[in-house]
């Protein structure tokens, strides 16, 4: 398992699934078919979320300041460093973070995943469908 709050996986945590009718599985890896195992195999949907870069940024910008939120209830978490900061600090390092990693890390290694999801489903800046298509 992973865990936003500490940014880490969290060890010796087990989750056992039974009798479900739906269980959603998350993220690209699960899409890719591997030589010596086929995930996709055992799916028998496959979806892929897109929306405009505009609105990934918003939603990692409002992510963040939440985890901050949480940090300074609970105190603790990778994001206790930012309580004492303040809000251009810490837009800055999301604006950093954001251009620097994560949009090249999604184009160059996220979005192309895509056109491995049987469906995409284009979603609105407040996460409602305006479009479903089929890929295959």
């Amino acid at each position: 398992m992973y865990s936003q709050e500490t940014k880490d996986v969290v060890l010796n945590t087990n989750i056992f699934i039974k009798n479900l009718d739906i269980l959603i599985v998350e993220g690209i890896n699960v899409l890719e078919d591997y030589n010596d195992f086929s995930f996709p195999y055992f799916l028998n949907e496959s979806i892929w979320l897109e929306t405009s870069e505009e609105n990934l940024k918003h939603w990692y910008e409002k992510r963040f300041f939440d985890l901050i939120e949480d940090a300074k209830k609970n105190s603790n978490g990778a994001f206790l460093r930012y309580i004492t900061s303040s809000k251009n600090e810490i837009q800055a390092d999301i604006d950093y973070r954001w251009n620097e990693i994560n949009l090249k890390n999604y184009n160059d290694f996220i979005k192309p995943s895509s056109s491995l999801a049987k469906r995409h489903i284009y979603l609105n800046k407040n996460h409602s469908i305006y479009k479903i298509e089929n890929n295959n």
